[in-house]
């Protein structure tokens, strides 16, 4: 029976910020510990650090696989060794044994994708002098890039489309208006929807839904295949009629915190996009969809939300002279009778 009761890895991140990720760049530190029952006598322990990316799709009906790799980080380093040819003899208990490796600053960022993925992990190796002490143990750590935004998308994004609609004699338009205050998007932090949908067709709206979607590439010998999934959606399961319509106001929807940045930088073998899409769902027909790039990265440094983000400029408040139905700058979705849309028919 082994004397090891358990070896665990904790990692320790920036003591001035909440995340939980490392960066391009950081020193990566942590602590081994090695729980005992019994006394052991320790050769070596080991940190190893990888970084791999893997693709692989199979072609249905055709029996045939496609698949990538890519290595980006390989290293390790010893945290304790014998010492003038003398091993480390432990007692019972618990011993713990720091540990710093220097991270670099081209790998790519850690993403989790239908057809592939990209996985950091370190693996710790206890080798003693009793081989049935020896022991193994993996724990992956997330690392993140977070390049500054572009600065076009600090500005407001307009949308707008409208469609015509045929019933048993009469005829119609559902009209769709939304605006974001801005199309970059920082993990964690929120994107303000304002939207009107008007309907004066004889078609009955069923669900007005955004979302933010997550566009993935991954490529393997020569071919690809992509893959488009939703990865947050605010839904507004209100249905309505003829010479009806919804207003949103200030809705607010939250970029998913651990996300992997736009384009996938350093990563030849998948690509990333953000897109976000404005769904109202009509009876009988097809969905009407508007749609723009969301760019996911990081703010510049020195940037103050008082004065950078656009979300929150006075040019980009919702104020009750603008809609003078909005209570100010909560968050609103309401219904609206026809005669308040007069000017947009």
């Amino acid at each position: 029976m082994s004397n090891v009761q358990d070896l665990t890895v904790q990692f320790y991140y920036d003591d001035n910020t909440e995340r939980q990720f490392y960066m391009p760049g950081d020193l990566m530190r942590g602590v081994i510990t090695v729980y005992l029952r019994g006394p052991i006598t320790v050769r070596t322990i080991e940190l190893f650090v990888s970084g791999i990316g893997a693709v692989s799709w199979e072609i249905p009906g055709k029996k045939k696989l496609y698949s990538s790799k890519e290595t980006y980080l390989e290293g390790g380093k010893k945290v304790v060794e014998e010492h003038n040819g003398r091993a480390l003899s432990l007692g019972r208990g618990a011993h713990e044994y720091p540990f710093q490796y220097q991270l670099p600053t081209d790998i790519p960022s850690s993403f989790n994708g239908v057809y592939g993925n990209i996985t950091y992990l370190t693996k710790v190796s206890l080798e003693c002098e009793d081989e049935r002490h020896n022991l193994i143990v993996s724990e992956p750590f997330l690392f993140l890039r977070r390049p500054y935004l572009p600065a076009e998308s600090s500005s407001d994004k307009d949308m707008s489309t409208s469609r015509s609609y045929f019933g048993f004699c009469t005829s119609g338009k559902v009209k769709v208006q939304c605006s974001l205050t801005r199309t970059g998007g920082v993990p964690g932090e929120d994107i303000s929807i304002n939207a009107d949908v008007m309907n004066w067709s004889p078609r009955e709206i069923l669900v007005i839904q955004a979302s933010i979607i997550l566009d993935s590439v991954y490529y393997a010998r020569g071919k690809k295949i992509a893959f488009r999934q939703i990865i947050n959606k605010r839904e507004d399961p209100y249905d309505f009629d003829n010479r009806k319509g919804r207003r949103w106001r200030n809705v607010l929807m939250a970029m998913p915190p651990y996300i992997a940045e736009t384009n996938l930088k350093f990563c030849n073998i998948m690509d990333v996009s953000y897109t976000f899409q404005f769904r109202v769902a009509v009876s009988g027909t097809e969905d009407i969809q508007l749609e723009c790039p969301i760019f996911v990265g990081g703010h510049p440094e020195g940037y103050d939300p008082r004065g950078g983000n656009s979300a929150l400029t006075p040019s980009n408040v919702v104020t009750r002279e603008m809609f003078p139905w909005h209570t100010g700058q909560s968050t609103v979705t309401e219904s609206v009778d026809g005669d308040a849309f007069y000017g947009y028919r």
